[in-house]
């Protein structure tokens, strides 16, 4: 059978296990109301090589929203985004209007030196770029902007 639209990824479409030991962070990252739809819409691998599984948790009757990332070899949770998005009159997500990243969390791996908040934020704009066409609007940390980039 031919499929003409795209198919929301669901929890169940990838084998994958929740993270072990989150750290968690406050974060501040705009979405627009373009990219929102497609960061909901998540994306499962092909094939094991496309390295990530996303998806995203029904909205709760706030607008907060759990957004998975996860490894797709190992089915390992690496980084779970909670999204704050609008809600429409009848209680579901507006996904036209803008919305924003709140909190991230993952995976805190004490053998690997660089997984701290900055590599989690990181990590989680790449595969949102890369692999859901989402651009995560962060604004820049106070030393980046000290520095003039």
């Amino acid at each position: 059978m031919d499929q003409t639209f795209p198919i929301r990824a669901m929890a169940s479409h990838w084998k994958h296990a929740p993270i072990k030991k989150p750290a968690k962070a406050p974060w501040d990252a705009e979405i627009s109301g373009t990219d929102l739809a497609s960061l909901l819409l998540g994306s499962v691998p092909s094939q094991m090589e496309d390295k990530w599984f996303c998806f995203a948790d029904d909205a709760d009757s706030h607008g907060n929203i759990l957004v998975h990332l996860v490894r797709s070899w190992s089915g390992a949770e690496i980084i779970v985004l909670r999204v704050r998005a609008a809600l429409d009159g009848t209680g579901l997500v507006n996904e036209r209007a803008p919305a924003k990243v709140t909190e991230i969390t993952w995976e805190d791996d004490s053998r690997e030196e660089d997984r701290g908040e900055a590599w989690a934020k990181q990590r989680a704009e790449m595969v949102c770029r890369g692999i859901l066409q989402c651009e995560l609007a962060a604004p820049k940390s106070r030393a980046c902007q000290l520095k003039g980039s």
